[in-house]
């Protein structure tokens, strides 16, 4: 029973039962909504549970109040009552309503009830909220019962999440939630829908809730944008464009943006969010210069976007619609970087490396993806092309040097490298499903998806390298080395699996009912040419060991017999739960070919190896209170070694890292046990969901690195086979929201801790590396009407001991504390702001904290707000820096780069919209 209640203070309860008047039957959903007498103010609504019966409470005392009954084909019943002070309550009993036969010539027009249900679709009635004219689908939802949107963006309905907001049946624009709910006008929207739809047919309990937001006729075309463009100190700028037009049937947006303050959106949807007409909240934490990124980045971005629904009125069962888009991005970035690395070497021997860089690089990257779906009750399809180009430009300059535990300057090493890179991909993926009639004997499950791509790239690098031994002159090295470098390849992924066997194998009832048995297969295929010509002296002698033409094919096929049964207990209104059991029997055949014009990387390597799954699910939801879904896997899984693991070319020109190979490598075999505990709350006031996750393994044979590394610095990698490698996962997330006096609170917490025991080979020796990884985040969001603050804090720590030097002990953390806040002013003014503070710490170096603090004030004017100007202030302190802080085995490494620091940007915005006529 979903209900909404304007003032928690008020203490007054009413009850009552809605009834047939005729047949004397309770009346299930019909639409209860109070008013008061004298000023028809809407106080609260709801709909009857499933005996016909209402319950309001927190209503005024001793007011005149009337409540209005509608249903469909009934007529509207209006009973006027008050509270009293003494008891607090009243009980209307029984309200009966008159059955209305259909008159077109005795038309009565009533009030909009404002909640209904039509078949299956729960709909809210937007005429029936009174709200601001320049109102946006957003500030609706917020009035609706049951309907929340929380301060991290999240929608919940009745405490379940909303997977999809949809206009009209169809994504808009994207399909991004924020881009419809913001910017779609309150005055255009007919309804709001809400519906369960089957993700999967057999399975009644595994729905999502879907959101639709149904525009007025005439109302369901028109376009909307942003024009942007700021300036500010510093030679700074930010400027953004976008524009969408859209009908019943098509959608197309153009968007572009350019700036230097890195303001990297990830995506297009990204921009179009945080451009919306409602503007953003979160105190602009998701979307803003962002300074903890590596130099400084110029970026110059350009997209399109098509969409077109070949049937004006998709559903949740019916579907066909072609989708596409472009993007062309620029990016230019200027990094240096300064860090130095510790290396345990033995009991009380440890190295330090410290290196300096700098690095130009140009990038430009195009890519285009389209995507034609069709689907129906039964049968759905899709094919999803894909094309890039990428070309980069990379200048880069490294100085390293080497100090023994002595601290006395052992090497040193400079790298000059000019590189320049072009790569271009094509894949088309296409997929078809078919779900089984409910009757009949043949086999009717059906899934096939292929993926096809086809990739090529060339790459032209000269690199030149000064090795200095400060120890022994005469390991000194110089290399001018030039390197053509092209490679093709092809990738092939085709699944197939095809079901349900049982009705031919058993009878279908008793014990084997709802058994399964699925046939499935999978077949990976994989090549690739390489031609690679290298030469030393500044292009003058052909490098003949590095000169190389090879062809290089890989076939994975895995087979398997797919067998499941489950058992479920369903109870009308109450619970449905489900145990259910599945084993894949399942083998692999992997065949490595490599041929070559050095004779030591001819390879024909064949596996053979069982990876069956093992699997346990259980489901319980208890309607109207909670779902919880657990579920404990076993997985049998092998990695196999690769060419450049087994027969590597080893390049002698970074005299720092030498890999060489080992022809003698084994597969892996790795056993692993998963368990995952998910809990979602239906409390639609205080909701709680959380979950569990643990992955628990061990490894035979797996991959370790055996290293010999001389006083110099300079290290020989290959890859080895040790067993013992041991590791546990554990990962876990609680949210828990409230909702207490129009004041919505929400809080997250996401722990997560990785431990490995990880074999190696350090000179000869076996090590045993105990890695210790933990993690954590949280997330506080307070809104009260248009305040709205945002409490973050990140937390990372990083541990590392070896079995034979346990003093010493590599240890890292880093700590960020977000704080942003935003709020709406007079309709027209927003000020946002938001402050970091970072800390950083590592094993041998100093601990470094600073603030970062930025601000926005944004002012809306002219009639439909859709004009604003905006002043930013990004690390108003002027303390923001560049951290390195990461540690890997016997590895620490920290330091600083460079990063965009202090300045102020003046911003002028323009936001065009218009929907119908």
């Amino acid at each position: 029973m979903l209900a909404q209640s304007t003032d928690s203070t008020r203490t007054g309860e009413v009850k009552g039962t809605v009834r047939d008047s005729l047949r004397n039957y309770s009346l299930q959903l019909a639409t209860i909504a109070v008013y008061t007498v004298n000023d028809t103010a809407l106080l609260s609504y709801q709909l009857t549970n499933g005996f016909g019966a209402f319950y309001f409470e927190q209503l005024p005392l001793n007011v005149p109040l009337k409540v209005i009954v509608t249903y469909v084909g009934y007529q509207q019943f209006i009973k006027y009552f008050k509270i009293p002070t003494e008891n607090h309550r009243v009980d209307l009993q029984l309200l009966y309503l008159k059955n209305t036969p259909v008159n077109l010539k005795d038309v009565v027009v009533t009030a909009v009830p404002p909640v209904q249900m039509n078949g299956d679709t729960l709909e809210f009635n937007a005429d029936a909220f009174k709200l601001d004219p320049n109102a946006v689908a957003e500030d609706l939802l917020r009035k609706l019962p049951g309907i929340t949107i929380w301060g991290d963006g999240v929608i919940t309905i009745g405490g379940k999440k909303v997977n999809n907001v949809l206009v009209n049946g169809k994504p808009f624009l994207g399909g991004d939630t924020k881009v419809a709910t913001q910017n779609i006008p309150k005055n255009v929207i007919d309804k709001i829908q809400v519906y369960q739809q089957r993700t999967d047919i057999g399975s009644p309990m595994d729905s999502i809730t879907q959101l639709n937001i149904k525009l007025k006729k005439g109302k369901d075309f028109g376009y909307l944008g942003t024009l942007s463009a700021g300036y500010g100190t510093g030679g700074h700028y930010d400027a953004a464009a976008n524009f969408n037009w859209f009908n019943s049937r098509t959608q197309f947006g153009i968007m572009g943006v350019s700036n230097n303050v890195n303001k990297i959106a990830p995506s297009s949807n990204t921009l179009l969010r945080n451009s919306t007409y409602k503007g953003v909240s979160d105190g602009g934490l998701e979307y803003q210069s962002d300074l903890s990124l590596e130099g400084i980045t110029t970026s110059h971005a350009g997209g399109l976007f098509f969409q077109h629904d070949f049937i004006p009125d998709p559903g949740a069962s019916k579907n066909n619609r072609i989708t596409a888009d472009f993007t062309s991005i620029y990016k230019k970035n200027n990094t240096s970087r300064s860090t130095e690395t510790l290396v345990t070497l033995g009991r009380d021997s440890i190295q330090r490396q410290q290196l300096r860089s700098n690095q130009f690089l140009h990038s430009n990257t195009q890519q285009f993806n389209g995507k034609y779906e069709k689907k129906d009750y039964q049968t759905s399809y899709f094919i999803n092309p894909a094309i890039s180009a990428q070309q980069d430009h990379r200048q880069y300059r490294e100085e390293s040097d080497v100090y023994g535990f002595n601290k006395e300057l052992q090497s040193s090493n400079n790298i000059t490298t000019d590189n320049n890179q072009k790569a271009r991909s094509a894949t088309i993926a296409a997929g078809f499903t078919k779900s089984p009639l409910k009757y009949g004997l043949l086999p009717g499950d059906i899934r096939v998806n292929n993926t096809f791509s086809i990739n090529d790239s060339v790459e032209e690098n000269a690199n030149k390298t000064i090795f200095t031994s400060y120890a022994d002159s005469a390991l000194n090295a110089h290399y001018d080395r030039n390197y053509h470098e092209k490679r093709n390849s092809l990738h092939n992924d085709l699944f197939v699996s095809w079901g349900d066997f049982s009705k031919w194998l058993f009878d279908a009832h008793g014990f084997m009912n709802k058994f399964s048995v699925k046939l499935q297969n999978r077949l990976i295929l994989n090549t690739e040419d390489v031609n690679n010509m290298v030469t030393d002296s500044g292009g003058h002698f052909i490098n003949q060991y590095l000169t190389v033409k090879s062809n290089a094919a890989i076939i994975n096929e895995m087979p398997g017999i797919n067998l499941g049964k489950s058992f479920d207990w369903i109870l009308s209104d109450r619970y449905s739960k489900n145990l259910s059991f599945g084993f894949l029997a399942q083998a692999q055949f992997y065949t490595l070919k490599n041929s070559s014009n050095h004779a030591f990387q001819e390879l024909d390597r064949q596996y053979k190896k069982l990876i069956p799954t093992i699997g346990i699910n259980y489901t319980n939801a208890q309607w109207g209170k909670y779902l919880d879904q657990i579920s404990l896997n076993m997985n049998f899984t092998s990695d196999y070694p690769g060419i450049n693991q087994l027969v590597p070319l080893t390049d002698s020109s970074n005299q720092y890292i030498l890999r060489v190979g080992n022809t003698k490598l084994q597969p892996t075999d790795k056993k692993e046990l998963a368990f995952n505990w998910n809990h979602s709350s239906f409390n639609r006031r205080n909701v709680l969901n959380y979950s569990f996750s643990t992955k628990a393994g061990i490894i035979k044979n797996s991959f370790a690195d055996s290293s010999f590394t001389d006083q110099l610095g300079r290290s020989t990698y290959y890859t080895v086979n040790a067993d013992g490698y041991k590791y546990l996962n554990l990962e876990g997330a609680i949210s828990k929201a409230f909702d207490i006096n129009k004041n919505e609170i929400t809080l997250s917490f996401d722990p997560k801790l990785n431990l490995s025991h990880t074999p190696s080979y350090i000179n000869g020796r076996k090590n045993w590396s105990d890695n210790l990884n933990a993690t954590s985040s949280l997330h506080a969001t307070y809104t009260h009407n248009e305040l709205q603050i945002v409490i973050a804090e990140e937390f990372s720590y990083y541990q590392s001991s070896q079995s034979w030097s346990a003093n010493n002990l590599f240890r890292n953390y880093l700590n960020v504390v977000k704080l942003g806040a935003t709020l709406n002013l007079f309709e027209s003014l927003n000020i946002s702001s938001n402050i970091d503070y970072n800390y950083t710490t590592a094993t041998s170096s100093n601990a470094t904290h600073f603030f970062v603090w930025n601000a926005t004030a944004a002012y809306r004017f002219l009639k439909q707000k859709n004009v604003e100007v905006k002043l930013t202030a990004m690390d108003m302190l002027h303390q923001n820096m560049g951290i390195i802080n990461y540690g890997s085995s016997n590895l620490l490494t920290h330091g600083s780069e460079s990063a965009l620091k202090q300045y102020f940007l003046f911003t002028l915005s323009y936001y065009p919209r218009k929907f119908g006529k």
